[in-house]
């Protein structure tokens, strides 16, 4: 998956699927947060693919998630991540809204 929009849509597929777990978990915003980790790839070829087709993985918001190693594979990766984030979080205030309706 070089694309961000299929990591985008495989992360709300695997959101969907864990629906139940994850609205009824103690800690839904934890259990979030594993799914966005494990969304973010890893390999340095994917990450480069990824930014080919989206430049706007070459910039990030919050520079503090960058530590201190910055090089560019972590400005893409990061970048990835804060996109994961957004999207995931959204799903969460959605369903959780639609539960409390």
């Amino acid at each position: 998956m070089n694309d961000l929009n299929n990591l985008i849509k495989s992360l709300e597929d695997t959101l969907n699927q864990n629906k139940d777990s994850i609205l009824t978990d103690e800690y839904p915003d934890d259990t979030i947060m594993e799914f966005v980790d494990s969304a973010v790839p890893i390999h340095n070829d994917t990450l480069i693919k990824m930014l080919a087709d989206n430049y706007k993985l070459a910039y990030v918001d919050d520079t503090g998630l960058l530590g201190d190693k910055v090089d560019a594979f972590t400005i893409i990766k990061v970048a990835i991540y804060e996109a994961l984030h957004e999207v995931a979080y959204d799903w969460l205030k959605e369903n959780q809204s639609k539960i409390e309706a």
